[in-house]
Formats: structure tokens, sequence, C-alpha cells
């Protein structure tokens, strides 16, 4: 009897260890083996250069937006997918140079490298869909995974930088830190800027009033906004002559010159059976004191910032209090701003 339920608990355990070894997962690749942190980063950026998205992925931790952008899996939005495949087939242009960065610490390296500036590309590319919106209407600003398309492929050298790395090694695997400024200084140097984009979000805001529709669109690279549009939209009862058009857009033009000529576009137009208005500000460029005066921002230009910048959260908020409705579309599975 004994014999009989010590096999039955044996085939037990046999059943138990055949069912764990089922649902083990495969392990994923090991690092290059490194001597220390410097060849350890060296074989990190040599993964980004030539393309081997497997392997640099090791030296990212969870939680780094690097990550998604560098799976080949399927992203979270699918719009971006044609920005993520074309942004790492453009990596190669990447070249770097790898020094110690401090006396104190092994962990710490300097590193002078040089890209494509997507930064700029893509920057160039959303503020003229911003114009194109603001002067005729339509949906090219709120579009911004064309307009990040297009600037990633029509992105050119830039000019080589220094920013400094932090290596931490745990149980014999070297990880880049991404929590730091001084860290996503080094991220957007070997990313050519495209890391500040990984966190983009776009937030539509609509409401009606006195028979008329107001939408506003604002970007931003996670909570900073960068740029913003405002639209004032009705129905059409009869066409516009073009010299009604011409004196409409003249009116709206001259109404919005209190916010200064830099970065900020201003237009009327006709489109689809609706007559509108629009205003485009470029809030990194446009003069923070005209903005101020012409009430578009509230209080102090730091009333609803963070060191700093224009808060999409904060801004979302008071909006939502005036009775916007708002919505934001989230990259990389991040909440809504409350």
């Amino acid at each position: 009897m004994k014999e009989k339920r010590r096999r039955a608990v044996l085939a037990l355990l046999l059943l138990v260890s055949l069912a764990l070894l089922g649902c083990r997962e495969e392990p994923g690749p090991r690092q290059e083996a490194a001597e220390d942190s410097q060849q350890a980063l060296g074989h990190f950026l040599e993964d980004l250069r030539d393309g081997d998205w497997e392997m640099a992925l090791t030296y990212l931790e969870e939680g780094n937006p690097l990550r998604c952008v560098l799976s080949e899996e399927e992203p979270e939005v699918p719009e971006l997918e044609e920005v993520f495949r074309t942004f790492r087939g453009r990596l190669g242009g990447l070249t770097f140079r790898l020094e110690p960065g401090s006396r104190y610490s092994d962990a710490i390296l300097q590193v002078t490298a040089g890209q494509l500036d997507f930064a700029l590309a893509i920057r160039r590319a959303m503020l003229e869909a911003l114009e194109e919106q603001c002067r005729s209407g339509g949906g090219a600003f709120l579009d911004y995974a064309g307009w990040m398309a297009r600037g990633v492929a029509a992105a050119e050298p830039g000019e080589e930088g220094t920013a400094h790395a932090v290596l931490t090694l745990s149980r014999g695997v070297y990880t880049v830190e991404h929590m730091g400024a001084s860290d996503e200084e080094f991220l957007n140097l070997v990313t050519g800027g495209f890391y500040d984009y990984m966190d983009f979000q776009m937030a539509v805001c609509t409401r009606g009033e006195a028979g008329q529709d107001l939408t506003c669109l604002l970007a931003a690279q996670g909570d900073r906004i960068i740029a913003g549009l405002v639209e004032i939209s009705q129905p059409l009862e009869e066409a516009l002559s073009p010299e009604e058009e011409a004196l409409l857009e003249e009116f709206y033009t001259q109404a919005f010159q209190a916010l200064g000529e830099r970065g900020v576009c201003s237009g009327a137009w006709v489109r689809e059976g609706r007559s509108g208005v629009s205003t485009g500000i470029d809030f990194v460029d446009a003069d923070q004191r005209a903005l101020l005066q012409a009430g578009v921002v509230s209080g102090k230009y730091q009333g609803n910032t963070t060191a700093g910048y224009l808060s999409l959260r904060a801004t979302l908020r008071e909006m939502e209090s005036e009775g916007w409705t708002c919505r934001v579309e989230p990259v990389y599975g991040r909440e809504e701003p409350s």
C-alpha cells in the first residue's frame, strides 16, 4: 500500500514537472560579454547602429519608451507603426566615441555622437502641418502620424554632441539608465532627438457656443505642450465670393496680430459647407508676453506650467472646468491626463 502511494506521488510530481517545463518561456538573447561599462555601452550603440534590435533591447529596462520603438511587434498605436519602422531603418548613421565620464564611477561614461537630426525634421513637418490646417482647415495638424512620418523620412545629418550615459550592472546584465535628465539627454543624442517624441500626445478639445463649433488641438511631448491650434467654425448658409473670403481672412488676421508674428499663424477658410477661422501657435517660439496679454494663457505664463513649460494636464483640467470636452490620444499605453 505504501509503495503504491509512493509511486502515485512520484507520478504526480513528474506530471507537475512536465507542466512547468511546458510553460517555461524561451530565454531571450544574452548580452555580448563585456569587460566593463564602456565596452557594454559600445555593444549597445553598435546594436542600434547595426539594426540588432533584439540585442539592443537587452540593455533597456521596462518603462523605457525606446523599448516600444525598437520592438518589431505591432505598436499599441497602429498609426505609428510606419513611423517606427522608418526610424529604425535610419539609425544606421549613428557615429560615436566613448570616454570615461567620471573619476569616481566606471558606470558614468562620456559619449560623443552624431546622428540624423530627427527632432528638427519632425518639428519642421509639424509646423508645416500646423500652418496648412490654420490656413485651409482640414486635418493636417491633427494627423500627427502623417507629419511625424514625413519628418523621420526627411531627417538629415545633425551636428555632433556630447552627453553622459549611466549603466548599471546587476546579475551580469548591463542596463542603460533612462529616468534622469542626463539620461534623457544621452538617449536624445543617439536617437537624433526622436526620444522626446516617444511619449507624444495629441489632445482634442471641443465645445459648442452660440451656434459655433470650437475645436482646440494641443500637441505635447509627454506633458509639455509644444504647439496648438484653435478653430472656430459654423455652417455656411451661402457661398462666399472670393472678395468676401479675402475680407474675412484679413479681418481675423488683424484680430490676431496682438499675438505677435513669431510662432503664430492665423487664417480664415471655407471648406465642406463650413466657414471657419483658425489660429495656430508654436509655443516653443511664440512671444510669451504677447500670449499673456492676449489671454491665450491665463495668469502668469507659469500659472499652469511645471518647470517653466506649458503643462498639458493642467491646461486640460482648466479647459474641462470651462465646459470643454477633451480626449487625448495616448502613445505607448500611457494614461490620459486627468
